[in-house]
């Protein structure tokens, strides 16, 4: 059962019982319900975004492999080299990181066996990370964590209502 449910659930007791909404008693238990109401619909709402979340660094993460699979960044190479797999032909070639990142100017970089392009600093431009790409709806803006200082770590572990 949902905290939504459990909430309808006690309104509808309440409603059972019969109490007047109108004595002391009564005007505490609708003060009550009233706020266990809207409680609920808040942790609806967080629950939805931390779904919203979950599948952005799910995204993330997909596309941080396949960079990962593509430049193949081995720890035991001593000479400072990284590998770059062309996607092409699967050759893997070396290449100096400084070429890439350091350069000032455009970088184009080919396989050594087919020439096919492995790397084009133009697909890596700083415009790629830009905060003005609104093509995907699915975008955060910082407004959606507004209240995210209204929580403190001393609180509760959050605990996932799936394993009742």
């Amino acid at each position: 059962m949902t905290i939504i449910e459990k909430v309808a659930y006690i309104s509808g007791l309440m409603d059972g019982l019969a109490i007047d909404k109108e004595s002391k008693e009564g005007k505490m238990f609708s003060a009550v319900l009233e706020a266990l109401e809207e409680i609920a619909d808040e942790l609806e709402d967080i629950k939805d975004d931390l779904d919203d979340l979950d599948e952005f660094v799910e995204a993330l993460d997909e596309d941080l492999d396949e960079l990962e699979e593509l430049m193949d960044m081995d720890d035991d190479d001593e000479d400072g080299l990284i590998d770059i797999k062309c996607p092409s032909c699967g050759h893997v070639n070396s290449v100096d990181p400084d070429i890439i990142w350091d350069s000032e100017e455009d970088v184009e970089i080919r396989c050594t066996q087919c020439k096919a392009v492995i790397f084009d600093s133009d697909i890596f431009s700083g415009d790629m990370f830009s905060e003005e790409d609104d093509d995907d709806d699915d975008d955060f803006d910082d407004d959606d964590f507004d209240d995210a200082d209204d929580f403190d770590d001393d609180d509760e572990d959050f605990e996932d209502d799936d394993d009742d």
